[in-house]
């Protein structure tokens, strides 16, 4: 008497690979070889570029006794009209008959994201168990891993007025995160100038640390990162970074020039393990951050009855009141946010101007400071001490 038993056997490969493991980056390169029929030992998962295709077989023998009908292969990771199971023919051949002992070989591509991936495929079909009658045999599944390596190199530059931490083995990389909290002026990506809020202003003479943070964003481990700063040079060199890793470079320095100050830090790094054998440069990538040194500078102009003292000295009869005129002038590239006037002669001189408002002395502009003053009885011109005091 025949019975029906119906089976099959099913296995699906990547890249020719088995790869029921999900192994990292710890297994083959590329692929595993053409032959996916075979069954292939290797049971690690292949290693592929980020973006590359990883190539899906998936293997299906009737291992029973009777044919199985409306067979169908699909996968989580893959629509099922991309599953070709019809080699060179038109279309994907999906639903197929499947003879006793017969092989077919379904393939598809998956695209590889960085990082560790994993599918599962399944095998359906039916089968004939009693004359006429067609039913559902239990579903096969199996699984396959790949693992995709992408090299990432992300670097932020800040600069900061205290210092960040200790460089124990003076390698330009600190031996903790800074001990110095860090805010958006401190990585002001563009020239803010004398902005305090968009540029870090610095006094002339002040030292500074430029500080650079280099991670590995990518899905491979990097060797020998290195971060170079325009005019310091290598900050830091040799530096390994596994994936999601992150060390902190540090250049000190002294604001010794006036004006913007424009830093650009460039990192590279190496991947030794997407193609063995052959080094992968990683990156370039820069980022940028700023320093202001302002070059604070006022000039005062007196006026005595709307004369200019500087190019002739007025002549006033003894207790005679004579209107002073004070034109005070930011000439430098640094707001003020207040200017106190004195003259020997009528001491502080009121600037309302200054005192009502809330912007203080912008460079460029001038305020008007005036007083009244009584004409001593000298018998030589009156010589007056001014004095300018701003903040």
């Amino acid at each position: 008497m025949f019975v029906p038993a119906p089976a099959v056997a099913f296995e699906v490969f990547a890249n020719g690979c088995a790869a029921d493991e999900p192994t990292g980056d710890d297994g083959p390169v590329g692929d595993c070889g053409d032959d996916v029929a075979a069954d292939n030992p290797t049971t690690a998962n292949p290693v592929v570029p980020a973006g590359a295709g990883v190539a899906f077989s998936a293997v299906v023998r009737n291992s029973g006794n009777v044919p199985l009908s409306n067979a169908q292969v699909t996968d989580q990771s893959i629509e099922q009209a991309a599953i070709d199971c019809n080699g060179p023919a038109r279309g994907n051949g999906q639903p197929f008959l499947l003879e006793v002992g017969q092989v077919v070989t379904c393939s598809a591509s998956i695209r590889a994201v960085a990082g560790q991936g994993s599918s599962t495929a399944t095998f359906v079909a039916e089968a004939e168990r009693q004359p006429g009658a067609r039913t559902a045999i239990d579903p096969v599944s199996d699984d396959i891993a790949w693992f995709a390596t992408a090299a990432g190199l992300e670097l932020d530059a800040f600069v900061v007025t205290a210092s960040p931490g200790s460089d124990a083995d003076g390698n330009g990389v600190l031996d903790s995160a800074p001990a110095v909290p860090l805010t958006e002026v401190d990585g002001a990506p563009i020239a803010g100038g004398a902005d305090p809020t968009a540029n870090h202003l610095v006094a002339l003479g002040e030292p500074v640390w430029w500080l650079y943070h280099l991670v590995n964003r990518g899905a491979v481990a990097l060797d020998s990162a290195t971060v170079a700063g325009a005019g310091s040079g290598v900050v830091c060199s040799g530096v390994v970074l596994a994936p999601g890793d992150g060390v902190w470079c540090v250049a000190p320095d002294r604001a010794d020039e006036p004006g913007q100050i424009r830093h650009v830090a460039t990192a590279t790094a190496i991947d030794a393990v997407t193609v063995p054998g052959v080094p992968v440069g990683a990156g370039e990538v820069t980022a940028t951050a700023h320093l202001f040194v302002p070059s604070p500078e006022l000039a005062l102009t007196v006026l005595v009855d709307g004369e200019d003292t500087t190019t002739a000295v007025p002549t006033r009869s003894a207790g005679t009141s004579v209107a002073m005129t004070y034109l005070v002038a930011n000439i430098g590239d640094l707001g003020f946010a207040s200017v106190l006037l004195s003259d020997d002669s009528v001491g502080v001189v009121e600037c309302p101007e200054l005192t009502v408002g809330v912007r203080g002395l912008q460079p460029g502009e001038t305020v008007i400071c005036s007083s009244t003053a009584s004409v001593p009885a000298l018998p030589v011109a009156a010589v007056h001490q001014r004095c300018i005091r701003s903040s």
